[in-house]
């Protein structure tokens, strides 16, 4: 029999990631983003909208949002107490718990635009790093 589609319940796909923290290392979960919280991040920070469209762009450029991002990936999207408690985490850690974050909100069946794109050997030992195309407009 058929399940109606307001009895679904999305799974949660969580992670565990360890930060460096004064008093030793201190395990966090986090969880990938809903498509509204993500546009909303996206919608107040254009440099991160741009990142994740595919466009150019850098992370440094959108680190703005990375704090509003990291809130939602532990569960409390626009809370200020958890913004404002992640811009005071070191640079590794917020990469880390951000990078984490955009892997659960784009799983293995999507591209997710903060991974670099593979690219065939170029031959002269340079590194290129190129970010995956997509869009969050329809």
């Amino acid at each position: 029999m058929a399940v109606s589609f307001l009895d679904i319940v999305p799974k949660a796909t969580t992670e565990t990631v360890t930060i460096e923290a004064t008093g030793g290392p201190v395990d966090v979960e986090l969880r990938g983003v809903p498509f509204s919280i993500l546009g909303d991040i996206a919608g107040k920070h254009p440099a991160f909208a741009k990142l994740i469209e595919g466009g150019s762009g850098s992370l440094t450029e959108a680190a703005d949002a990375m704090p509003a991002l990291i809130a939602a990936g532990l569960g409390h999207a626009g809370d200020p107490a958890y913004e404002d408690k992640a811009k005071t985490l070191s640079a590794a850690d917020i990469l880390k718990m951000a990078g984490t974050i955009m892997r659960l909100t784009f799983p293995a069946t999507v591209a997710d635009p903060l991974s670099p794109a593979p690219e065939a050997p170029r031959g002269d030992g340079a590194d290129v790093v190129h970010m995956r195309q997509t869009s969050l407009r329809p």
